[in-house]
């Protein structure tokens, strides 16, 4: 059974893979870490966190569960043009918000990382924060795994 911080290790390691644009990716810890004056200069971004999980379906016999996770990874884009540019990107080089998230998707739906995992699964995304600059967006994957 993968221990929580190796799996996020792994998604972490799989988003700066495959978003090589990103800027930074890391723990959510990084991301609190930041001041918000400080935010400008590491976007885009991702930060990954565990958000929960769940136990079911015991085996008297072994004592073993299935152990069902949550991973959020955070997204943080800022584009001083426009709320148009933070959203969509400008066709170019600046990429928006939106386009990071279908990104993180592609890169983690279905992946077991090279982990003793179910493959993890995207269940949600939604707007967590932002002003006229800058945008946090969250979206949540589930995987299983047993212990």
């Amino acid at each position: 059974m993968p221990a929580i911080r190796e799996i996020e290790d792994a998604i972490i390691a799989r988003l700066k893979k495959n978003l090589s644009y990103l800027k930074k990716a890391g723990p959510l810890s990084d991301f609190l870490k930041l001041q918000a004056d400080n935010i400008t200069t590491v976007t885009p971004s991702v930060f990954v966190s565990y958000a929960g999980g769940g136990f079911s379906n015991p085996c008297m016999n072994t004592g073993l569960y299935d152990k069902s996770m949550v991973f959020a990874v955070i997204v943080v884009a800022r584009s001083a043009v426009s709320q148009e540019k933070l959203l969509h990107g400008d066709g170019g080089s600046k990429i928006g918000v939106y386009e990071i998230l279908e990104d993180v998707a592609k890169a983690l739906k279905g992946e077991t990382l090279g982990l003793s995992i179910n493959p993890l699964q995207p269940i949600s995304e939604d707007a967590l924060d932002g002003t006229q600059t800058t945008a946090v967006y969250g979206i949540t994957f589930r995987t299983k795994c047993r212990v």
